[in-house]
């Protein structure tokens, strides 16, 4: 699906589809007009007996209005919240126990394995962390990874390097364009990392990317909510979901590749350092190492978070 029209007409087709249960996690949830459709398909699926269980995140949809919150309620829509997955963790015992094995999937005439992935620093778990050390580190022959805010720390992009240094291609696609504009300087002060480590590096030119996925030789993918920084290895809630199928995992690429091909412009080496001045690289590290302090400041806050419950 590319972008929010398509994303949202395969959301209202599910949704309307559904004849058991729904269950729904997004980040932001508005009032707005697209929120108010698809507050209203969960409550005509709540008016066919479908079981709705929605989950939000605390500060994102803080702003979700009451009057929605009330509807789903009086049609028995469960809104679960933060608090009740902290209690749980909690009452549990607060295990690392990956919980999340390969299963199998529901393909005819197939073998289709998916595991669910998260990274949760309440219950400290750093599983999409892990599925992508497992992606550098078993990849054979190519990689894809597509991410927004792209900014790797140093173990992963240790098994980049060694990915890179033992044949295998990778490419990594950024957005061209930005709606953090520190953030955006900050990713471009790794070019100079990618170029020295071999990694080809592409710019989405067709609007802001949102996308978070990645996929090696043809048989395994991920996605989700993670996007490949500190915050969302340490200091986040995010969801993916791992799926290893040649079949699928051959159709992403090439979908991934189509992206490329169409809608990206390849960065090379030469023609960066000849468009970009010493004030501009400059600005790039200020925000590099700024950002690398936000992150130390914010992922250290959540952990003594974590240490006083």
């Amino acid at each position: 699906m590319h972008g929010g029209h398509d994303y949202f007409s395969t959301l209202l087709q599910l949704i309307d589809s559904a004849q058991t249960a729904i269950h729904l996690q997004t980040y932001i949830f508005d009032g707005d007009e697209t929120g108010r459709l698809v507050a209203n398909a969960l409550l005509r699926a709540a008016g066919r007996k479908v079981q709705v269980f929605i989950l939000l995140d605390g500060y994102a949809s803080q702003h979700l209005p009451k009057q929605i919150i009330q509807e789903w309620k009086a049609a028995g829509i469960h809104l679960i919240c933060r608090d009740m997955w902290r209690k749980a963790y909690w009452k549990e015992g607060g295990s690392k126990k990956d919980q999340f094995p390969w299963v199998p999937g529901i393909v005819p005439e197939e073998e289709c394995l998916v595991r669910v992935r998260r990274n949760d620093w309440v219950q400290g778990k750093n599983e999409i962390s892990r599925s992508y050390l497992e992606m550098f580190r078993q990849a054979g022959s190519r990689i894809i990874v597509l991410s927004s805010y792209f900014l790797p720390g140093s173990i992963l992009r240790k098994q980049m390097a060694l990915a890179a240094k033992r044949g295998v291609v990778i490419k990594i696609v950024v957005g061209g364009i930005s709606d953090v504009k520190i953030s955006r300087l900050a990713e471009q002060f790794m070019y100079g990392w990618l170029f020295r480590n071999k990694i080809q590096i592409y710019e989405y030119q067709d609007t802001i990317l949102h996308g978070k996925m990645a996929v090696y030789d043809g048989g395994w993918m991920t996605n989700g909510s993670y996007n490949v920084n500190r915050i969302s290895a340490y200091a986040s809630v995010e969801l993916n979901m791992d799926v290893r199928n040649p079949a699928f995992a051959a159709s992403v690429e090439q979908e991934l590749e189509e992206i490329i091909s169409k809608h990206c412009v390849q960065i090379t080496e030469e023609s960066y350092f000849r468009h970009t001045g010493l004030f501009k690289i400059f600005l790039q590290r200020v925000a590099y190492e700024t950002i690398r302090l936000l992150f130390f400041l914010f992922t250290f806050y959540f952990k003594q978070e974590k240490e006083s419950k």
